[in-house]
């Protein structure tokens, strides 16, 4: 999460007095990273228990008058992140939902159209503060608001439950907010379609929609392969998971197509033409998938058992068939084991699967 400026905190880290809201900082740090640790892993839960303590007293003892502090939410995302790889999904959402409104609170959505004296821009920040501090504090603020985005989008993702936040878009870690955002839209899609199956009542506007996000999907993909070219041989954590979300989004796509009639000539040939590009995404995941293998588990991203398992549930349907199937099936059963250790996540999609 690059959120947390690494100097400033270091700085005031190594102080002796700091204030409760920077202890639950550090403590969150502490222990996430001691989540990924070998060596440390006994003493997470404990750091995990103290923090999400204090963080609790600090909403109570808030009486409202004050400014949210940056810290504040970033130790919330971080305790998210801790409780969903380490805790369950269902306490790590609720979490996740109070930092989303903390942010709205504390209005970081509007940091670039304020500029440092509007809203989000730090309440309690002196005047006379120097130039470059004040940017700092902007920065901080910009990506606590788009850590929050990304994780907003891929709760949604698995979940089906609408956004919190609305992006506003443009590293890689650019590409990780529009990927996010890409297979939000397909989700959303999705809900979409579903109602008007209930109801019988496909529409034009199913493929007016499908063909908007195909042309999304088609034109971010050349952009991405562009701006890196090796990236299906990459093992960059980062890049890695990006890759295997802009996969997931073109058989989530297919996924949701096959909800609609192919009730004309013209559709057909379209259905049979997506069907022939999701394939190859599949093929081209199942590439990806062997390239985690490399990584140690504490390096890859929480959310992967995510994409894992949207990839699982488009190959469970043809696994009993197709050997090809079947083997890209092994594979993410054979990944999420090696993830199960530290992150529950994958272990619970791992008792769905096997």
């Amino acid at each position: 999460m690059p959120m947390v400026h690494r100097r400033r905190y270091s700085s005031w880290s190594k102080q002796g007095a700091k204030s409760d809201i920077q202890v639950c900082l550090q403590q969150s740090m502490w222990a996430l990273a001691a989540s990924l640790s070998a060596q440390y892993q006994h003493m997470c839960d404990l750091l995990y228990v103290q923090t999400r303590h204090t963080l609790e007293l600090l909403d109570v003892r808030q009486d409202g008058s004050e400014s949210l502090e940056v810290q504040q939410i970033q130790a919330w995302l971080l305790i998210t992140m801790f409780e969903f790889m380490r805790t369950n999904s269902q306490r790590g959402c609720v979490s996740a939902g109070r930092s989303f409104r903390l942010i709205q609170l504390a209005r970081f959505y509007e940091i670039d159209l304020h500029g440092s004296d509007g809203p989000g821009s730090g309440g309690a920040q002196s005047p006379d503060a120097p130039a470059q501090t004040t940017w700092i504090n902007m920065e901080e603020q910009r990506r606590t608001f788009w850590c929050a985005y990304i994780l907003d989008c891929l709760i949604s993702l698995r979940n089906d439950c609408p956004l919190t936040l609305s992006e506003q878009l443009r590293s890689i870690f650019t590409e990780l907010i529009v990927w996010s955002t890409v297979c939000g839209r397909v989700m959303t899609h999705k809900q979409q379609s579903i109602v008007e199956r209930i109801y019988n009542n496909p529409s034009q506007g199913f493929w007016d929609r499908h063909q908007w996000l195909d042309s999304v999907i088609s034109q971010r993909t050349q952009i991405f392969l562009l701006h890196y070219p090796d990236a299906a041989e990459h093992e960059d954590p980062l890049l890695l998971f990006v890759n295997m979300m802009s996969k997931l989004s073109v058989l989530d796509l297919y996924r949701t197509m096959e909800l609609a009639p192919w009730d004309t000539e013209s559709r057909q040939l379209t259905g049979m033409t997506y069907k022939a590009r999701s394939l190859t995404a599949a093929q081209e995941m199942g590439k990806l998938v062997k390239i985690l293998g490399h990584l140690s588990c504490f390096m890859v991203h929480p959310f992967t058992a995510v994409v894992l398992a949207g990839w699982a549930d488009f190959l469970s349907g043809s696994k009993d068939q197709d050997p090809v199937s079947e083997a890209g099936f092994q594979d993410i059963l054979s990944a999420l084991r090696e993830l199960k250790s530290v992150n529950n996540l994958a272990a619970d999609y791992l008792r769905v699967y096997e």
